[in-house]
């Protein structure tokens, strides 16, 4: 249903009522009500119908209805003019102007005054301002001067506003400043900060001997942080230079005169006193210098130090292959000059024949800071020296740098090597197996390679392992031949694991082992062949330990045998010469060639196999990841492999069936890039030879 009402108005205040129905009741703000009515002629209309009007949303309140109709009494009657009055008519209460926005809602005006001081010192500073208003984009500039010392503008009570402010040697000034919610005032001022920017530095060109001023020099500045070059300002009736420099920036100095070395000098903040004094050298010739490897005469670069003696001045340049300095007559100079890898060397010249028309080069020749390394070999089974009959060390980082071999008159090798560079050592010796290893960053003096003897040699090697974890034992062994009653006591050690004892005929020999806290072990060996060396691991048992309160006697147990049921073992008989298998289940201590227990029943299934295949030979080859030393890698992967081979001799199997070798990290299953591949590389392999 609609509402219906009838209002009689006078034809002026009608015209006002339609404009302010026009302008806010039709407006895309007005969601809640909407209105209809005719415009007829406003000349005789006296009435106007109203459809569905909500009077919660009256147009004007009584008194504002009043005021504006009042408003529009000296008005030529038009909508356009009647809108226009609209749109400019306010009411003044005092100092305070409001106005009317499309909602009816009144704005406050208010005026606002910027002034701009110095932070230091809180005094005003002469600034031009620009001031944008984010919610109409009307910008304002001005200026304060000395007898106004504010730019004032007048603006919406809501707003806010980009201040923009630059005053001379100053830092630009940028605020951001809301005019909101001001109460009980009109004027509002606002100071903006400003940092003073630049400082005035005095500046005096000094001769260096005799601390007098020269006259007609040029100093040019440098400003490093906006890439400018100008000239200090002459002062007047003054042998000084003055320029004006921002506090932000760090400037570099080049001061030239007539016969005086140029001088380059970095202000990188303003000096106390904002003055500086810089000194000059004169009668000076250029001298150049250039650094090369003593050997390969190719360039380095180098640490120069160059030490005027008389003028008790250093001229320093870092990382440089070619220098040059300006040295005066008579002068005595020293050259420091230093590299990484390189001795360090000192060279002192002399400008005794001082000549203009010479020209004064000097190549400075370094030496290579070199690492003196010890080779000593030694036999492995007995910790022997022996003497190498080839030797070939190849520098792989760098094969046009070869280093010296000196052989010594005990058979000891010294080499000379370039520390951080890696290299590869062979060594080849009559009887033993080739020897081979890489290593780079040595340490220390000595290195000591063990040689394994070949085969062919004759006698019996002996060591002995704990028989429980197979650790290897330090021990001592004597040895008692069955025919000719000779005996002989022998010792291994932890440096030296297996003892060489030479044999010349066959016999019978009783072995009686000792090793602390072990029990004392007799065996019977045979050494039926002399023509070879016969390998011999002693398996020692641990003593029980002793309760001091009660003897407690120990009984063994004998292990139940676990079928042999690995694929992997089943199948190794039938695999072809020159194919693997790795060992599963077969553990050792971190980084150690200690054998962990749990390795017994995959080895013991191995041995069963042998010992059903006595047709089969193998070799055991140990293998590591990528990480540590390359040296370390080789020695701990055949010394694994030893121990496997150890334990398998130990069960019964002949070791002539058997051949150990280490191989490093060289021959990775998998690439070295993730620690489950690391982890599988580091393993034991059996090889059908």
């Amino acid at each position: 249903m609609k509402n219906k009402a009838t209002i009689k108005i006078s034809p002026a205040l009608l015209a006002l009522t339609l404009c302010l129905m026009k302008e806010s009741a039709f407006s895309k703000n007005q969601s809640t009500t909407e209105a209809q009515f005719n415009w007829g002629n406003l000349t005789d209309l006296n009435t106007v119908e109203f459809n569905s009007f909500n009077s919660k949303n009256d147009l004007l309140t009584s008194i504002n209805y009043k005021n504006r109709a009042e408003s529009f009494a000296s008005v030529p009657f038009s909508e356009k003019n009647i809108l226009d009055s609209l749109k400019n008519t306010s009411t003044k209460a005092g100092n305070t102007i409001a106005s009317t926005t499309k909602s009816g809602v009144q704005n406050k005006i208010v005026t606002v005054n910027f002034t701009a001081i110095n932070k230091a010192n809180n005094e005003s500073v002469l600034a031009d301002f620009i001031i944008t208003s984010e919610r109409t984009g009307e910008i304002f500039k001005g200026s304060t001067s000395s007898k106004n010392t504010f730019f004032s503008i007048q603006l919406s009570q809501q707003d806010n506003l980009k201040v923009s402010v630059k005053a001379d040697g100053f830092s630009d000034g940028n605020s951001m400043i809301s005019i909101k919610d001001f109460i009980n005032t009109n004027h509002h001022e606002f100071a903006i900060p400003l940092v003073f920017e630049r400082y005035p530095l005095s500046i005096k060109v000094l001769d260096a001997d005799t601390k007098e001023s020269i006259k007609n020099a040029q100093v040019k500045v440098v400003d490093l942080n906006a890439s400018e070059i100008k000239n200090a300002s002459k002062k007047p009736n003054s042998d000084g230079y003055s320029a004006n420099l921002k506090l932000s920036s760090k400037y570099e100095f080049i001061i030239n005169a007539e016969d005086y070395i140029e001088l380059k000098e970095k202000v990188l903040k303003a000096p106390q006193g904002n003055s500086v004094n810089f000194m000059l050298y004169k009668n000076s010739l250029p001298v150049h210098f250039e650094v090369i490897d003593a050997e390969t005469e190719k360039p380095i670069k180098a640490f120069i130090n160059v030490k005027l003696e008389h003028l008790k001045r250093n001229i320093v340049f870092k990382n440089e292959v070619k220098a040059s300095v300006r040295v005066s007559s008579q002068e005595i100079f020293t050259v420091e000059t230093a590299a990484e890898h390189y001795i360090t060397k000192q060279s002192t010249f002399n400008m005794a024949d001082f000549n203009p028309t010479k020209k004064y080069v000097y190549t400075i020749r370094l030496e290579r800071n070199l690492h003196h390394l010890t080779i000593k070999t030694k036999n492995k089974l007995n910790g022997e020296p022996i003497i190498a009959d080839k030797i070939e060390l190849v520098n792989l980082s760098n094969k046009a740098n070869q280093p010296k071999i000196e052989k010594q008159k005990n058979g000891d090798i010294l080499i000379s090597l370039i520390p951080e560079d890696k290299y590869h050592l062979e060594i080849n010796t009559n009887g033993f197996e080739k020897y081979q290893q890489e290593f780079v960053k040595l340490k220390q003096a000595e290195l000591d390679c063990f040689l394994t003897p070949k085969q062919k040699i004759k006698g019996l090697v002996l060591s002995a392992i704990d028989s429980t974890s197979g650790k290897i034992l330090p021990a001592t062994f004597k040895i008692t031949g069955n025919k000719t009653k000779k005996a002989f006591t022998v010792n291994t050690s932890n440096d030296v694991t297996e003892y060489h004892l030479a044999l010349t005929e066959k016999d019978n020999y009783q072995i009686e082992s000792f090793a602390k806290d072990y029990e004392l072990k007799v065996e019977q060996v045979q050494y039926a062949s002399s023509k070879k060396a016969v390998f011999y691991t002693v398996l020692l048992k641990r003593k029980p330990a002793v309760n001091s309160s009660k003897s407690v006697a120990t009984v063994d147990v004998p292990k139940t045998k676990a079928p042999i049921e690995s694929s992997k073992v089943k199948d190794f008989v039938q695999i072809e010469h020159g194919q693997s298998i790795t060992l599963d289940n077969v553990y050792f201590e971190q980084s150690s060639f200690i054998l962990q227990s749990v390795s017994y029943e995959e080895l013991d299934k191995m041995v069963e196999l042998l010992k059903n295949a006595p047709q089969v030979k193998i070799e055991i080859s140990g293998h590591t990841d990528n990480i540590g030393d390359t040296r370390l890698n080789f020695a701990l992967s055949e010394n694994r492999a030893r121990v496997v081979f150890n334990y398998f001799v130990s069960k019964g199997i002949n070791e002539n069936r058997l051949h150990y070798k280490g191989y490093g990290s060289n021959k990775p299953l998998l690439p070295n890039n993730s620690e489950e591949n690391k982890k599988k590389n580091r393993r034991v392999e059996l090889t059908v030879l």
